[in-house]
C-alpha cells in the first residue's frame, strides 16, 4: 500500500479539491488545475514498505500506522479509512492501496457544495429552530463540519413481470326498503416490463444508516470516474459491506415492487387481490460509488447525548436532530398559557 499526496508543482504545497470549480487548488498560492493535468504530475507518494508503515494487531481494529509525508509524524486510521488528514500538520493523504481492486470504487459524486456554502446551508437551518441552545450557533461548532466520501452500493435491474388477480365489482340494487349487494368476479392478469435504476444503499456497516441514507438521494447523472483526486481534502470510507448482504433483500423489494406496478394498472374494479405472480430479474448490474456528504457531531456533554447532522453534498439536503433548550421551552410555554389565561379571564368577564 502506498500513500499519496498530491503537491502543487509550483510551491510544493498540498493540493484539495475543489467543489465550486471541479478541479484541485493549492490553498497556499492558490494554482488551480483539472484533474487530468493533476493526474498527469507525479504526486508526492511514499511506500508504505519504506516508511515502515505497518497493520496495527487485530485486537486494535485492524487499524494501521503510517508515516504523514508532510512532517513525518506516525497516524494510526482504522482498516476502512481511505482518505483522511495527518493530525498534526493537516496534510490530506490518501491510502491509495484501500482504494483499489475489489475496494475501487466504480465512479465518484464530487462535491458540489463547498465547506463554506456548507456552513451557510446549516446555519440557515438551525436558525430556523426556534429552541435550540443559544451556544449551538456558535462558530466552533459549525467549523467541527466534515466533508466525508460515504461508501454506497448501485443497483440497477430489468423485470419481466406477470400477476394473476382477482378482481371483484360491486353492484346493488334496491326494493322498498331492502337493499342487496352483488359481486361480479373476474380473473385479470397483467404482464408487463419494469426498469430499476439507481436502488441506493449504504455499505458502511459502522456508518449512522439513519443520516447517511436520509440524505439520499443523489443525482446519479452527475457521476464521474473514479479518480484519487477527487478524495484529496476529504475524509473517505471504503465499503466493509459486499454485494452478498444486499442481495436478498433488494431483490424482494423489486419483486414486491413490479407486482404493486403491475397491480395498479387494474383499475375499475371495486376491489383487486393478486393470487399468483411470475417475476424475473434479468441483467442486474452492482456499482460501488463514493457519495459526499457533510457531517457534523455535537456532542452535548450535560445531557450526555450525541446528536448527528448531515448535508448532501451535491443537493444540500439537511438531515439530523438538534438539542432543545428546556429554558426556551419552557418561557415559550409560559408566555403561551398566559395569553390563553388572559383570553378566557376577558370572555367570562363578559359573559358572566
Amino acid at each position: 500500500m502506498s500513500i499519496i499526496a498530491y503537491t502543487c508543482p509550483n510551491c510544493r504545497a498540498k493540493m484539495i479539491f475543489d467543489p465550486s470549480s471541479q478541479g484541485c487548488k493549492c490553498e497556499y498560492c492558490n494554482s488551480y488545475f483539472t484533474l487530468e493535468e493533476l493526474e498527469n504530475l507525479n504526486p508526492l507518494e511514499e511506500s508504505q514498505e519504506v516508511q515502515g508503515t505497518q497493520e496495527v494487531s487485530d485486537s486494535e481494529g485492524g487499524a494501521v500506522l503510517y508515516t504523514c509525508p508532510g512532517c513525518g509524524a506516525e497516524i494510526i486510521t482504522d482498516e476502512n479509512t481511505v482518505a483522511t488528514f495527518c493530525y498534526y500538520c493537516h496534510s490530506p493523504v490518501v491510502l491509495e492501496g484501500r482504494a483499489s481492486g475489489e475496494f475501487k470504487p466504480d465512479f465518484v459524486v464530487p462535491f458540489k457544495i463547498d465547506r463554506k456554502s456548507a456552513e451557510n446551508i446549516f446555519a440557515k437551518w438551525v436558525s430556523k429552530k426556534k429552541f435550540v441552545p443559544k451556544y449551538f450557533y456558535e462558530k466552533s461548532n459549525i467549523e467541527k463540519m466534515q466533508g466525508v466520501y460515504f461508501p454506497y452500493v448501485l443497483y440497477n435491474c430489468n423485470v419481466n413481470g406477470h400477476i394473476f388477480a382477482r378482481a371483484v365489482k360491486k353492484h346493488t340494487s334496491r326494493s322498498g326498503n331492502r337493499e342487496t349487494v352483488y359481486e361480479d368476479i373476474y380473473d385479470v392478469s397483467r404482464d408487463g416490463e419494469v426498469n430499476i435504476k439507481n436502488i441506493t444503499r449504504n455499505a458502511l456497516n459502522k456508518a449512522n444508516k439513519v443520516l447517511v441514507e436520509a440524505v439520499l438521494p443523489y443525482q446519479f447523472d452527475n457521476t464521474e470516474k473514479f479518480s484519487l483526486a477527487y478524495l484529496t481534502g476529504f475524509l473517505a470510507e471504503k465499503r466493509d459491506l459486499d454485494i452478498n448482504y444486499f442481495k436478498n433483500g433488494i431483490n424482494d423489494e423489486v419483486r414486491n415492487y413490479t407486482i404493486e406496478v403491475l397491480r395498479n394498472t387494474i383499475s375499475g374494479y371495486s376491489s383487486v387481490d393478486v393470487s399468483s405472480s411470475d417475476i424475473n430479474i434479468i441483467n442486474e448490474e452492482w456499482k460501488y460509488v463514493l457519495l459526499p456528504v457533510w457531517s457534523i457531531t455535537y456532542n452535548d456533554k450535560e445531557k450526555g447525548k450525541i446528536y448527528y447532522f448531515s448535508i448532501n453534498g451535491q443537493t444540500g439536503k439537511v438531515i439530523g436532530n438538534l438539542p432543545v433548550d428546556n429554558k426556551k421551552l419552557f418561557t415559550v410555554g409560559l408566555g403561551v398559557f398566559a395569553v390563553i389565561t388572559t383570553i378566557l379571564l376577558f370572555i367570562s368577564y363578559f359573559i358572566i
